[in-house]
């Protein structure tokens, strides 16, 4: 929590110092400048549960946190890039994976959902051994802070999401089709 504190002030381009970053080098971006950080931070709080410095050492919950953060990331970078490019404002990883790897903006999003998807699955994997005492296994991980931090971060992901696609932000309600799926273009 420390660095993001004292990354805030950081001017946050993809074209910093004029060249396009790898995909390495913006996530490494985007872990110093994500907001979902400090809502994660106030789990405790919100569930009423007691966090351990020894609990989030623990590589099991560094884990969730990052697995949630980027989730969190790349689905409002899907929803924001219509919106950032009609503001020439793009700084997201669409265009990176697009100039990085030399996809058109279908096949980016297409790449950028299949990282959604495999960030979904690494929650799963990363969830039993946590709910079963971390990867620490002499760490005692309660249930009910194991089962509440783990209900935490679904929840704030599907929070986030469900807020970028409630408001009208990234899309206007008109456009969503009866099954509530959007398409557009940019």
């Amino acid at each position: 929590m420390l660095r993001y504190v004292a990354s805030v002030d950081t001017i946050d381009s993809i074209f910093h110092k004029g060249k396009v970053p790898s995909l390495a080098e913006y996530w490494q971006r985007r872990d110093l400048t994500a907001g979902v950080y400090p809502v994660l931070a106030t789990l405790p709080f919100a569930y009423d549960i007691d966090i351990s410095m020894q609990h989030l050492k623990d590589p099991a919950f560094a884990a969730l946190w990052r697995h949630t953060s980027y989730v969190v990331h790349i689905t409002n970078d899907m929803l924001s890039m219509r919106k950032e490019a009609r503001d020439n404002q793009i700084e997201n990883l669409i265009p990176v994976i697009m100039m990085n790897y030399g996809l058109d903006c279908d096949t980016a999003m297409q790449t950028s959902f299949q990282m959604a998807k495999d960030e979904v699955k690494g929650i799963r994997v990363v969830e039993h051994p946590f709910r079963k005492g971390g990867e620490n296994k002499n760490l005692e991980i309660p249930e009910i802070l194991a089962n509440s931090f783990a209900k935490g971060c679904k929840d704030v992901a599907m929070g986030l999401i469900h807020w970028s696609c409630s408001g009208e932000r990234y899309f206007k309600q008109q456009e969503f089709r009866d099954d509530k799926s959007v398409t557009f273009k940019i």
